[in-house]
């Protein structure tokens, strides 16, 4: 890992401390989720810068809107575990990816959830599904969640998983070492035409949440 790359990690992982202590995350849970965290960082540094600001910038949003916070940082920070078992190539690579490498990456959330459920179930069915809300969603079949989970709670995972998308798409498209394909995006015009073009059924959403300054690129 880079100098640099060791400051902004032990950066976001102060501020990540801090947000569990804000939530009461005990330390069993704690130990949890950085466990997980620490296998995503194992296998790629810059997926696991992602991944904390992802579950920082949601519960920033989940603030906002008055959600379950907690279901929000366990949600954002293992949206992308099961990228621990995709190639390594394929996550460095800064070109555009082939219809091959889409189908390859395109697994990941399936991977995430079969590796969380039973342990952090709520998690587990909001990460295999914040991909389906883009101009190509996937996976095609949502699997089913453990007969033990709740009904109530799974009324909540949709709405939830859109939010954690939304968190999602705004750092992957201004964070310069998570692009693919394009060039970093840092002005809000500029997002919101990405955001238009990419996520158009979520274009409000995140146009309101820019102008409102949750938003704002604090974690950069």
């Amino acid at each position: 890992m880079s100098e640099s790359d060791e400051i902004r990690a032990k950066h976001l992982e102060e501020l990540l401390q801090g947000v569990f202590g804000d939530l009461n995350i005990t330390q069993d849970q704690r130990e949890s989720l950085n466990l997980y965290l620490r296998v995503i960082k194992n296998k790629d540094v810059p997926t696991f810068l992602h991944s904390i600001r992802v579950g920082l910038l949601s519960v920033d949003i989940a603030d906002y809107y008055g959600f379950d916070k907690r279901a929000f940082i366990y949600a954002g920070l293992l949206h992308d575990l099961g990228k621990c078992v995709i190639d390594s190539g394929l996550l460095k690579t800064k070109e555009p990816f082939t219809e091959e490498d889409r189908k390859k990456m395109e697994v990941h959330p399936e991977i995430g959830f079969n590796m969380l459920s039973g342990i952090h179930d709520f998690a587990a069915n909001i990460l295999v599904r914040h991909h389906l809300f883009q101009a190509r969603p996937y996976p095609r079949e949502i699997p089913s969640p453990r007969k033990t989970f709740a009904e109530e709670a799974l009324e909540k995972v949709g709405p939830y998983a859109r939010f954690i998308a939304i968190a999602d798409f705004y750092d992957a498209i201004t964070s310069r070492e998570y692009i693919n394909g394009f060039k970093e995006i840092n002005t809000g015009s500029d997002i919101k035409k990405v955001a238009l073009e990419w996520k158009p059924a979520d274009f409000l959403t995140i146009a309101h949440l820019l102008d409102k300054g949750v938003l704002n690129g604090r974690y950069k």
